[in-house]
């Protein structure tokens, strides 16, 4: 199982350039709020320029945490980290740093922060270019891919500016090349796939397989790289497919060639750059460049960088020692080998074409010299003088035979992906390439391991530069190491390899003397490369300086002859063979056969083959019968003179030619003070249009606030005018044109000039105050009925400039009332106040636990208890104890919040006295609602109670006399209607009282449908008075006194009468009795008058018939009567 470490998040750079804002607000917009990575972010952009990028980004993402860097910044997950203008950008274990940049040469700060980021994250880094012009970040890329990062690239389509996306996909580099959205998810993709075990360990078996897929594919080889390495990239490529099983992925691979390739691609070393490690070709330059340059010969220095990839140290040791060869007047020529398996990073470095940001690597000098600017400006191209000594060739390292007779070897950072066996293999074969005291150049991390014995270190530790050593045993090619596919056993331990090395080596050296052929191997200009057996018995040095050219060392009889065949050969690429005769040792003629044979590139293989001695006419014949001597003597001398001639051409063409490059370079000069200035513009027209586009985005955000300001100011019904600093009017609401009729006409007239009584009093002078004080001016007044506060303030710009005074009209005529109740409130609060400290009535607060916590006046008076007193003591020290449970169901249902009506209870006092009061409490409770205290109000109705007592029993006492008293009465309303009648009455009437009521009284007692005219009920009724009156009720059979008696309500309205009638039928018939004698004693009183006396007898006789029927006396007897 492997798994992404959960403590090391991604760290994903973005560099862009111009038009860079819209691609990264696109990018940021797929993103969700909570990140699993972070996110640096890195524009051109000149410090000169102010920086609105942090704004601007977090208007359109606020959810995002988003930190502009400073030097020292930590790294988290889930920010986006913005970089400063004006500053290098690097990250260090985690950590975030800046400098200043520094003058004088071409910053590319993009690339900078790349290569730092690929030191420090490695796989954990996820590189994204987007729009821009130029090249800045094509180089970073390198380093990206190369420490086993992601890269992804925004489609050209997409961008405003292609120039950086067109230069990163160039490298070959990108994992992907979408839009900024595509790109987002694919990060989002990948961050979750690499939080995902995938499944399976890759077996021996695994790799064998995964390496014939791929021989198969692409006709790579792997077999010698160290599985580590292959398994690492294995596992990338399976997060970037999002494939969990090696199974699964290996059927990947077999099924789609597109894959295969893209794995391999991974597989491929192409860690390099121009100079890289500036530290280390310093010690190169020191320690052997210069040393080669100082060499007093002329043959030309062989320099091989194999696993060249595209060419950048191939072509930068080829300007190193073109450099250091004029600086010191040598005019050797150099040949530079560039070989590499990769065709396509061949094809580059045959193209010598790379991106502009190489300028960072390659010196100021250099860049200007051997460099070129391409067509479109963003890539430049080695020059023709540097690329003519360089040729790039495809050869597999392990496989292909090696270069010989070199000077100097360069093979950086790739021995470290190797396994060990292929490690001191390459070792050999460098050692046998080298000419005796060449050199070789290593990576950082290489050495030449336990092959100490074969070089010797030039340089410091960490600068690893070795010089050859002569070996003690002749040095011979070593043969191929077997590919792991083609092994029987497996590859040996370091421990054994001296030992089998050794005992190859020395079965080689048998067979070689043994059954060997003399041969030696030549190149195109027949220079021989390469000797092999007893080769002086056929090659003979000529006098003068040495060569090692196989014509000037061959007999002038065959030189013709193997010139011949060697074209022969490759013109019809097929073996020639030639016989020829020699001197032997014994001054007889030996035949040789020459075979000619066409080696792999420019180079041919001559082999001798000795039959024995001849005679001199059989060496004379064979001779004669293969050329005429003569005639070839000269043909050669011919040829001799016209070389001699060509030469002669040659000089005056060189002649001409150093003319025309005197010229050329100042040409050149001139042309390269044009570039820089070029790129100078470029740099400051980038930077315009990354401003440009930072102004554009807000001047968008501008126009959206001045919108928002203007649906704000639209919409407040806050009157606001704007006056610049005359006094002048700039700008209004509609809310301040309804008030002061303001038209746009009116912007830029004067305050002054429109009236005191439209804009309130002191107004210029509040204004004019604020202008001098800087300090708001606030006044009260009143316009038309409403109350305003006027509030003049100061009108200040982003700068903190005063350009003028701001007035606003805020209507504050509700607060004025409100003011005013409030005012009310107070006073009314003040008089409920002593109302309540002075009220007769006790009113009391406790909380919940019975503390008692507010006692007044009213209570002190009624309970006899002091507030001091009161305040100590709980609500039950003043109840009794038969009334203590109610007491406590009572606080229960108060604290439920159920409503309670006032009733009445009992209270003791100080004294021991029990009262009977008449309580009600109210609830009060906190901000939360939750009840916390009662307020009770208590009055004291002890002498009240009383008094009802005795007005009930009175009242009990009159029903009683209402229902027994002989009488009939009744209570009648306005309409007649009976309201109440007594039980006499309505026994009277033959009905229960009940049945009496709702009846009309004339229906009832009179038998009518309507009032008898004489109804005293009607005279009260119309007149409000009191009416006695005499009837006799035929209905009834009585005769009867009515007297009727108004009912008024509290406003004085007459509402009903009582009724009381009085059986005076007795009555009546005494007065009718009386009435009878009485006129019978008055005819007696006419008829005889002397008989008065009995007349006064009569009288009282009457007197007490009217004093028994309780009516007043009718006579009024004197003394003398009465005598």
């Amino acid at each position: 199982m492997s798994t992404m470490p959960d403590k090391d998040f991604p760290i994903v750079a973005i560099g862009a350039s111009a038009g860079g804002l819209n691609s990264i607000q696109c990018f940021l917009n797929v993103l969700p709020k909570d990140l699993g990575f972070a996110i640096v972010f890195l524009q051109h952009l000149s410090h000169k320029h102010g920086n609105l990028l942090p704004g601007l980004l977090r208007s359109g993402r606020p959810s995002i945490d988003i930190k502009e860097i400073t030097d020292g910044m930590e790294v988290l997950p889930g920010r986006l980290y913005l970089c400063p203008p004006g500053v290098e950008l690097r990250i260090e274990k985690g950590v975030l740093h800046t400098a200043p940049l520094s003058g004088g040469h071409f910053h590319l700060p993009i690339d900078e922060f790349f290569i730092s980021l690929a030191e420090d994250a490695g796989e954990r880094a996820i590189a994204v270019i987007f729009s821009g012009a130029g090249t800045d970040g094509a180089r970073g890329i390198h380093e990206i891919k190369n420490a086993g990062g992601t890269v992804f690239v925004q489609a050209p389509a997409t961008a405003e500016f292609p120039g950086m996306p067109l230069a990163a996909i160039d490298t070959g580099k990108a994992d992907g090349v979408l839009s900024p959205e595509e790109i987002a998810a694919e990060i989002l993709k990948l961050h979750g796939a690499a939080s995902i075990s995938t499944e399976g360990v890759i077996t021996g078996e695994d790799f064998e397989t995964f390496y014939r897929l791929i021989i198969e594919k692409t006709g790579y080889r792997f077999n010698y790289y160290k599985q580590n390495v292959i398994n690492r990239r294995i596992r990338r490529r399976m997060y970037l497919r999002g494939v969990l099983s090696v199974k699964d992925y290996m059927e990947m691979v077999a099924e789609n060639d597109a894959e295969a390739g893209a794995l391999a691609a991974d597989f491929m070393i192409g860690v390099t750059s121009f100079f890289r490690d500036r530290l280390a070709w310093k010690a190169l330059n020191l320690g052997v460049i210069r040393k080669l340059a100082a060499e007093e010969n002329d043959f030309p220095v062989r320099v091989w960088t194999p696993a060249c990839a595209t060419g950048e140290e191939a072509y930068s040791i080829a300007m190193m020692l073109h450099n250091e060869f004029e600086l010191a007047g040598r005019k050797r020529e150099i040949q530079v080998f560039a070989t590499d398996v990769n065709d396509r990073a061949l094809d580059k470095a045959r193209e010598g074409k790379y991106p502009g940001s190489i300028a960072a690597d390659v010196p100021p000098d250099f860049m200007k010299r051997y460099f070129t600017c391409s067509e479109d400006g963003l890539s430049v191209i080695i020059g023709k003088e540097i690329r003519e000594r360089v040729v790039v060739a495809k050869q597999d390292l392990l496989t292909d035979p090696p270069f010989s007779r070199l000077d100097l070897i360069i093979c950086r950072n790739l021995l470290i992906y190797l396994e060990p066996l292929a490690q001191e293999k390459c070792i050999t074969l460098f050692h046998y390439a080298l000419k005796e005291g060449g050199y070789l150049f290593l990576g950082n991390a290489e050495s030449v391991g336990r092959s100490s014995s074969l070089f010797r270190s030039l340089a410091h530790k960490k600068c690893r530069v070795y010089q050859k050593i002569e070996a003690t045993t002749s040095a011979r090619l070593p043969l191929p190491v077997p590919f792991a596919s083609e092994r029987a056993v497996p590859l040996p331990t370091r421990a054994s390899i001296t030992e089998q090395q050794s005992v190859t080596g020395a079965i080689q050296e048998s067979l070689l003397e043994e059954y060997a052929p003399a041969a030696v191997a030549i190149n195109q200009y027949y220079d021989i490369i390469y000797h092999n057996g007893p080769t002086n018995r056929y090659l003979r040095q000529p006098r003068g300086a040495p060569t090692q050219n196989l014509l000037e060392l061959l007999s002038e009889n065959l030189r013709s002859r193997v010139r011949g065949a060697i074209y022969r050969t490759t013109r019809e690429a097929k073996p020639v063979s030639i016989r020829a005769s020699i001197p032997g040792d014994d001054e007889k003629k030996i035949q040789v056969t020459l075979r000619i044979s066409r080696l792999k590139g420019d180079l041919s293989l001559i082999v001798f083959h000795e039959k024995g001695g001849i005679s001199e006419q059989e060496a004379a014949a064979m001779e004669a019968a293969d050329v005429d001597v003569n005639a070839i003597r000269q043909l050669e001398s011919e040829l001799s003179a016209t070389r001699t001639d060509l030469q002669s051409h040659i000089e005056q063409l060189k002649s001409l030619n150093e003319e025309l490059q005197s010229s050329n370079e100042e040409l050149q000069a001139a042309n390269e003070e044009l570039e820089t200035s070029r790129e100078e513009l470029q740099s400051l027209n980038e930077e315009l249009i990354t401003v440009n586009s930072q102004l554009q985005g807000k001047i968008e955000e501008q126009d959206e606030t001045n919108n928002d300001l203007n649906n704000f100011l639209a919409s407040t019904n806050i009157p606001t005018v704007f006056l610049d600093h005359r006094l002048r009017v700039k700008r209004f609401t509609p809310a301040m044109s309804r008030l002061l009729k303001l038209i746009p006409s009116d912007v830029g007239r004067p305050i002054a000039d429109m009236s005191q009584e439209a804009v309130g009093p002191d107004l210029i002078a509040d204004a004019q105050t604020v202008l001098d004080n800087l300090v708001p001016v606030k006044n009260e007044i009143l316009l038309k009925d409403v109350w305003y506060v006027r509030t003049a303030l100061p009108y200040r710009t982003s700068d903190n400039r005063i350009e003028g005074v701001i007035i606003t009209y805020s209507d504050v005529t509700e607060i004025k009332l409100a003011e005013e109740r409030t005012r009310h409130l107070a006073e009314a609060s003040r008089k409920l106040a002593a109302v309540l400290r002075d009220s007769n009535d006790a009113i009391m607060v406790h909380d919940f636990e019975g503390n008692i916590t507010v006692w007044n006046h009213g209570a002190e008076r009624l309970f006899g208890w002091t507030e001091t007193e009161a305040l100590k003591m709980k609500i039950r020290d003043t109840i009794p104890a038969e009334k203590l449970s109610e007491a406590l169901a009572y606080l229960e249902t108060l604290y439920l919040g159920e409503p309670v009506s006032p009733f009445e209870t009992k209270r003791l006092t100080k004294d021991g006295r029990v009262l009977d009061i008449w309580q009600t409490a109210t609830v009060l409770a906190d901000d939360t609602g939750k009840p916390v205290a009662i307020a009770t109000t208590e009055r004291d109705i002890t002498e009240r109670k009383r008094a009802a007592e005795e007005i009930s029993r009175a009242r009990e006492e009159w029903e009683r006399t209402f229902a027994n008293v002989p009488d009939m009465i009744a209570i009648l309303d306005n309409n007649h209607t009976i309201m109440r009648v007594n039980e006499s009455m309505a026994r009277r009437l033959g009905r229960k009282p009940e049945e009496c009521v709702g009846m009309k009284c004339y229906e009832a007692v009179h038998g009518t449908t309507a009032p008898p005219d004489f109804c005293p009920h009607s005279r009260t009724i119309k007149d409000g008075r009191e009416h006695v009156q005499e009837i006799h009720e035929e209905h009834l059979g009585m005769d009867l006194l009515v007297t009727t008696t108004p009912m008024f309500d509290e406003q004085g309205k007459l509402i009903a009468s009582v009724h009381v009638a009085h059986d005076i039928t007795e009555r009546k018939k005494a007065e009718e009795e009386l009435r009878a004698r009485y006129e019978e004693l008055t005819r007696f009183n006419n008829a005889a008058v002397g008989r008065e006396l009995r007349m006064i007898e009569l009288k009282k006789e009457i007197n007490e018939l009217c004093a028994r029927a309780g009516l007043p006396l009718r006579y009024a007897l004197d003394f003398e009567d009465e005598q």
